[in-house]
């Protein structure tokens, strides 16, 4: 896949670059999943399995449940998720796991001015498509044209509402194949400076994260060592000095404090950006990453 832009958010007016918020998203064009119902398999009710075995052509996926399988000829890896009570999720599924066996789940918030699809396109890369990533929508950005497509987020607590009913909503679909337990949390600008708290709330099971360009201000020993019972291992990942000097010069002596495994990766040339350089950087720690959460 070549590598995707990033918006130049700097060619807009001063005062329409502060309305619509610092966060620079990749530039692409939208995903399978964009549409609501174009490739929607999740959160519609299907037919009774067939007689037929997983290794049924994709043709019979109308009549086979979601969860007998997951082909691996399908015509896109992104699905919408139905959500109780809020919008569609995004999520990246694992094709080609054909047997009942758990898997992990990467939980990624997008960051302000972003959509589900562009995290759930790079965390799949991220994870080689080996896991389920599963990308909430929050709330649609009311001050921009609608055909823009952009998102953002409530308040801590809607945006853990949503987090809890979107993976319930995938675990109901996916009885055979989300593994139970921890999951991978990971967030974007915005979706990182709500995930420094997210994280710390025992009722989300989060064990580990990687929080890439945001939250990495307001941490205190109290906060590090409350998390370590839960949290097995936290990435910060930078493409900005001052995310790199956080860490540098703050919260690793923090984190060696409070005896909780951290680490930073950084290019500070890339900018506000979730996709690449930074994006390969965190492939990097990956198996760290998931190598944790199964140790606990």
């Amino acid at each position: 896949m070549a590598r995707r832009r990033r918006h130049a958010l700097g060619r807009l007016a001063p005062l329409a670059l502060a309305a619509l918020g610092a966060c620079r998203t990749p530039h692409a064009s939208p995903s399978p999943a964009a549409s609501a119902s174009s490739h929607s398999v999740v959160g519609t009710e299907l037919a009774p399995p067939a007689a037929s075995s997983p290794a049924s052509p994709l043709a019979a996926l109308n009549v086979v449940r979601i969860d007998a399988f997951l082909p691996s000829a399908a015509p896109t890896p992104y699905i919408a998720l139905a959500v109780p009570g809020f919008r569609d999720a995004v999520v990246a599924v694992p094709l080609g796991a054909t047997s009942a066996r758990p898997l992990a789940v990467v939980l990624a918030l997008h960051g302000n001015f972003d959509r589900p699809e562009w995290q759930c396109e790079v965390w799949r890369r991220i994870t080689q498509g080996k896991v389920f990533v599963l990308c909430p929508r929050g709330i649609p950005r009311r001050d921009v044209p609608k055909n823009l497509d952009r998102w953002e987020w409530g308040s801590v607590a809607k945006t853990k509402s949503e987090i809890v009913a979107a993976v319930a909503a995938l675990r109901a679909q996916f009885p055979l194949h989300v593994r139970p337990g921890p999951l991978v949390f990971t967030g974007f600008s915005l979706g990182a400076i709500l995930g420094a708290r997210l994280i710390q709330d025992p009722d989300l099971d989060i064990g580990a994260a990687v929080l890439v360009e945001g939250g990495y201000q307001g941490w205190t020993l109290a906060k590090v060592k409350a998390m370590k019972p839960r949290l097995a291992r936290l990435l910060f990942a930078c493409g900005q000095t001052e995310c790199r000097n956080a860490y540098r010069y703050q919260l690793e002596r923090l984190f060696q404090a409070a005896e909780l495994p951290s680490s930073m990766v950084g290019d500070i040339k890339a900018g506000h950006t979730y996709d690449d350089p930074v994006a390969a950087l965190v492939q990097a720690e990956w198996p760290a990453l998931l190598a944790s959460i199964k140790q606990q």
